[in-house]
Formats: structure tokens, sequence, C-alpha cells
């Protein structure tokens, strides 16, 4: 017999206690005196030193019960002869890890990965398991495990290899810490007992900018080993690199040119290109063109040479190295957005243009164009696109078909109530049900009510600080008496329930339906302080998508959600010259490769639209001098195989063994009910002694 926890049998020991407890005699202590005996000579009663067992059967009941209790902890099982551990082949479990971010795009480092996976593992047994994963900022698996062990044995490395050639690097950041510790994990959670072996193969240049701080905080499983098989090291070492320094303003752009350690050449050329201009290799050169010196293994901020008439530039590229994936950078200035607002009215309605201007302050990222459009004079020029537009008066046919294709193309219009019939003409020019409308004049005021502030247009108020609407008055509102339009949603609600602000979609844009104005005799709106932040939120909702940078690098991700106005679903994207995307509110714009990105509003809008951004290759990608393989030592990295020691691994399993044994054999129930099958009979037979005493001593 076995025991799967032996150090439990130390408990026998405790077999003693009762021995000793039945070994100790009760000898008198006390004294009393009788007057019968005053006068005799004391005698005290002879005592023997020797201790002896008076009760045998309690005492082995007892030792029993404590002699069994310990053998049921130790776990006992019995060994049989058909349960020893069968023999069989066990191969070894490998995971290739190649690295695929943008610095392996230079020339020949790419084309080094599959001669490398056929000497490094041309040593595979048929028992052997392998899973292939591409990385670079995520990891990518290309081959599982089960697909590999459903391959015949002999074309295993052959599609392994064809499969890894059907991929090429990308233009992402490398994190190596990420995807080494997400691997090791992985392995180290495998049966111990299905592989001698587990290592992950990786494959990669170990340039000097891939990220592996983040195995300095992660601790290492013993069991899991890293090969290293290095690419690109008979590379040209001579590489230099362009990297914005911040978001340029129209006056000035800087970039910061880098060179590797180990470069041979220091003198490089900086030269502005444009999308009509030829291969960018080192022969190109224009009127733009700006040497740079740059010591190797260090770097320079310079100043970008003046653009040219003749080439309009929205890229940087810089000649003189060896390779080039690093040597463009696309740059898009930062440039105001010119609001375009148009004002119609009465020529004699000073009142409310006077506080037109006052309520749309210009601001660093805007500037405020006015246009005045009245029934008496037309403008010399309208806006191709207004972003909000001001109707107090009532609309000629010509004003209302202009009106309308600038509210499809996403511009708001905000009608201001200035009489009833105004008012009803807004239904009119929609073919839709007109209401009654009557102006109603209050004896005292009158006052907001109910407000939606789960509306973009209101959701910034929505705060206890700022949402107190009812401080507003009015002396005069227009009422309608019943919604004409079906998908108005009413925004204000004066006290009486009476609709206050109405909005509507109009296709791409909105129509807001204001009904009162900001005329001194009839409301407090002109120097209400929520006025001018409300104002400017139906200004906003026709600007173009607001980026807060003009500058992004690879495997960034941008939520549309944080960028487009409150009230715009969508937005139209071009990469380049590609086709037009359509992506809407709730996408993440992935930005996967270097380039120029245009967005507008519509489709029709990108051919003119000036809302661009740029996207350029991570810096770190660019530092291509080796990485010393110290680092990943000190980091806590297995630099090895990850062979468990076979006496280690023959223990496991007769561990493990025991433990199946132990499980199913489960001596230890028995035991138990042993126990309680003696503490019963000890219980009854400790009751029969101490009746039989009671007589004696009486």
């Amino acid at each position: 017999m076995s025991f799967l926890a032996p150090l439990y049998l130390l408990a026998g020991l405790a077999v003693a206690g009762p021995i000793l407890f039945h070994l100790i005699r009760r000898t008198p202590r006390g004294r009393q005196v009788f007057s019968s005996v005053m006068f005799l000579q004391p005698s005290p009663p002879r005592l023997t030193k020797r201790s002896r067992i008076e009760d045998w059967l309690l005492l082995l009941l007892r030792a029993s019960i404590l002699v069994v209790l310990a053998l049921a902890f130790a776990r006992p099982f019995v060994r049989t002869v058909t349960t020893e551990p069968a023999q069989q082949e066990v191969g070894r479990r490998l995971v290739v890890l190649i690295d695929a971010s943008a610095s392996l795009q230079r020339e020949g480092v790419w084309d080094e990965v599959p001669a490398q996976l056929q000497e490094s593992l041309g040593d595979l047994q048929p028992e052997d398991i392998v899973s292939c994963t591409l990385f670079d900022s995520a990891r990518n698996e290309i081959l599982s495990a089960d697909e590999w062990q459903e391959l015949p044995a002999g074309e295993r490395l052959t599609l392994l290899v064809a499969r890894v050639q059907e991929f090429a690097p990308s233009w992402r950041g490398t994190q190596l810490d990420e995807a080494l510790i997400e691997t090791a994990e992985e392995l180290d959670a495998l049966d111990a007992q299905a592989h001698v072996e587990r290592t992950i193969l990786l494959v990669s240049d170990l340039a000097q900018g891939a990220q592996w701080e983040g195995l300095q905080g992660f601790t290492w499983p013993k069991s899991v080993g890293v090969r290293l098989v290095p690419v690109g090291q008979r590379t040209s070492p001579t590489n230099a690199a362009i990297q914005v320094v911040e978001d340029p303003g129209q006056d000035q752009i800087r970039v910061r040119v880098s060179n590797a350690a180990g470069s041979t050449e220091s003198l490089f050329l900086l030269t502005w290109a444009d999308e009509f201009s030829g291969p960018l290799d080192n022969s190109f050169e224009n009127k733009t063109s700006q040497p740079v010196y740059v010591p190797a293994g260090q770097s320079r901020v310079v100043r970008a040479p003046e653009p040219s008439p003749e080439v309009r530039g929205t890229r940087l590229v810089l000649t003189g190295d060896d390779h080039p994936f690093d040597n463009v950078v696309h740059v898009t200035p930062r440039q105001q957005w010119q609001a375009e607002l148009v004002w119609l009215s009465e020529p004699n309605d000073e009142a409310l243009r006077f506080f037109v201007e006052p309520l749309f302050p210009e601001t660093p990222g805007r500037t405020i164009k006015i246009t005045d459009w009245t029934s008496a004079a037309a403008p010399t020029a309208l806006p191709e696109q207004a972003a909000l537009i001001l109707c107090a008066t009532s609309p000629t046919a010509e004003q209302w078909d202009w009106l309308q294709a600038q509210t499809r193309q996403g511009a708001t219009l905000l009608w201001i109530a200035v009489s009833a019939k105004q008012v009803q003409q807004l239904y009119q020019l929609q073919s839709q049900a007109v209401p009654e409308v009557t102006a109603e004049t209050a004896d005292d005021y009158f006052m907001l009510g109910d407000v939606d502030f789960q509306h973009p247009l209101l959701r910034p108020f929505d705060d206890p600080r700022f949402s107190d609407f009812t401080k507003l008055r009015f002396w005069k509102r227009y009422r309608i008496e019943r919604p004409a339009e079906p998908n108005a949603h009413v925004l204000w609600h004066f006290a009486d329930g009476a609709p206050a602000l109405l909005q509507s979609p109009f296709e791409a844009g909105q129509i807001v339906l204001l009904l009162s104005n900001w005329r001194r005799e009839e409301s407090e709106l002109a120097v209400w302080s929520k006025f001018v932040p409300m104002m400017n939120g139906l200004l906003e909702a026709g600007r173009p998508p607001n980026f807060r940078r003009s500058q992004y690098t690879v495997g960034e991700s941008i939520l549309l959600d944080e960028v487009l106005a409150l009230d715009q679903a969508e937005i139209w994207l071009r990469r380049g010259n590609a086709e037009p995307e359509r992506l809407t509110r709730s996408d993440a714009l992935q930005l996967d490769t270097p380039g120029r990105l245009t967005f507008a509003t519509t489709q029709a809008g990108l051919s003119t639209s000036t809302q661009s951004l740029s996207v350029n290759l991570p810096p770190a990608e660019s530092e291509t001098a080796p990485l010393a393989t110290d680092v990943l030592v000190a980091a806590g990295v297995n630099l090895g195989t990850g062979e468990l020691d076979a006496a280690q691994q023959q223990l496991d399993a007769r561990q493990l063994l025991n433990q199946e044994l132990e499980a199913r054999q489960q001596w230890w129930r028995m035991l138990l009910l042993a126990v309680l099958g003696l503490l019963i009979v000890e219980s009854l037979v400790a009751a029969r002694r101490r009746a039989d005493m009671v007589p004696q001593a009486a």
C-alpha cells in the first residue's frame, strides 16, 4: 500500500496520548480527620511506584481511532501491475513567431525569412507540433496546431513556408513584449506530459525600435524557451529616417532627420514631392531640394524647405540612404475652418441683425464669414457650402431653392419666427400640412418648462450647474396648435406645454424652428448666458469632421464618435486616390498604411474638401540597429529550449498516476467510516465502565 500524502502518517504519533493518560494513577491528596480514630497511630496506604493499565479495551479503541484517522488523511491506495504509465512517443511543441513589422520592409530582409524557416525547422519529427503566428503591433495566426496535425508529415514544412510567403511586412510597430508574453502564457498552460519541449522560435530582425520593456514586469515560465532566428544581419546599416516633429502650422514645418548607428553616409537630401512626382529613389531631386547633414547615430531637427510653385508638395522625401521604407513623410498643415453663415431678413430689421456677429466670435480654429441676403439686395456671391443659415423673413422662391440645396448638403437652417404667416410658410415650402399658428403676448411673461437635455444640441447643459432654463423670459411667442411634422422633435417646451424650439432632419442637414426671436421687446434671448453656446452648437453641427491632430501614426485608431459633430451620423473618406468609403458614427477608423486621408460630410464634397490628415510610419521602426540579446536575458527571457528535466518529468508522471489511482480507489472514505464505528463503540464501552464504577464507589 502507498500513500498520496504520507506526511499525515506522523499524526499517528498522537496514539501516545491515550496510553499516557491510561498510565496516570490518581493518588489521594486531601486528608479527612475522624474523631473515632484520633487516638490510633497514623498508617498511610502503601502506593507502588509502578503504573499499570487498568482498561486495555478502551485504550485499544482510542488508539485505533487515531491510527485509522491518520491513515485516512494520508490518502492510501494500492498499486497494481497494470497501472504503470504506458510509454508513448511525445514530441516538441513549437510556436514560430515571425516579426512582420515595418522594419522588415528593408530591402532583402523579408526574403530571408523562408530560408531561415527551412534551416531552423529541418530537424522536425512526425510527433512534433508546430503553429505559426505573424506579429507587429498585434498577432495574426496563419497556421494553427490543429491544422498542422491534419497535414501529412512530409508536407508540413513546405506548406508552412508557402503560407508565410503569401504575406508581406506591414507598416505597424513592433510590440515584441506583448507577442512573447501572450505566446509564453499559452505554451505554459499546455499539459506538461503532452510535450517534451515547449519552445518559441522567434524570427525577427531584433531592431532597437522593438518594444520590449513590458518583459521586465513578467515572470517568464521555466518550461518555455526561446530560440532566436535573426534576419537582416547582412543588410546595409545605412538608414536615415524622417518624422514630423509636431502638428505643422501654415508658416513653419519642422522635421526630425535621424541617422542609424553604424551608417556610412551622413549627407542626405530633403525634397518636396507631390502626386505627379516620379520615382522616389536616390536620384529624386527638384527645385525644393535641401541638403541635410546628420552624423551616424544622431538626429537633427530642421526646417522643411520652402515649397515651389511648380510643386504642390504634400510629402517630404529624404534621399541618400540604402533603405527607402521610412524616407517619406506625409504632411497636412492644420488649417482654420472658414465657417460660412448666411443671414436672410428684411432690409430694415436691424434689431435682429445687430446681435448676429457677437453670437459667433472667431477662434484660433475657425474664421467667420457672414453673408447678408435681403429681399432688397442679393449678395454678389453665395457660399458653396454654408454651415448655418439664419432665416428671419419669408424667403422668395429663389431663396427657398437655395436653402433647400444647402440643407440637403448638411447645412443647418434656423427658422426664426417673426410672424405667424412666416412660420406657416416653412411648412408650406416643405409641402407639409400647415398648422394653426397664433401670435401670443404675455400679460407677465412666458417661461420654459421641459427641456430635452438628451438631444446633442442641449447635452452640454445636462449638468445641475447649467440646467436651469427657467430664468429665460419671453414676452411674445408663436403658438402652434398641433405639430404638423411627424419627424419634428421638440427640444423646448413652454411651461404650459406649447413647443418653443423644434428640430427636424432634412436629408444631410437639419431645420430648427425657434417660435420666438431675440428682439429685446420680445424675449431675453440676446442677453441670456446660454444662448451663445447654443447658437455656436448649431454652427458646429455644420462643421466638417474635427480631428484633434493632423498627424497620426500607423496602428492608431480614431473613434468617429469623438470626431463628428453632435448631429452627424456618417462621414465619407478617401485614402489617397482610392474609392470613397462611407463610415458611420459607431465605426472606428483603423490607420493601417501611411498616406493622406481626405474627409467630407458627403461623397460629392470629397472633391473640394480641405479636411484631411496624414498617417506616417511609427518613428521607432526607423531604429534599425540590432538589439543586444543581453537585454532579453536581463528581462528574464529563457533563451534556450523549453526542454523538461527527464527525472522531473518521470516524477511528475508517477505523481499524476498516483493521484488517478487514489481518486479511483478512495480508501479514505472506508477508513472514515471505520473511525465513526470505532467512536461509537468507544463511547458505549466508556459509558458502561462509568456505570459499573458508581456502585463500587457507593
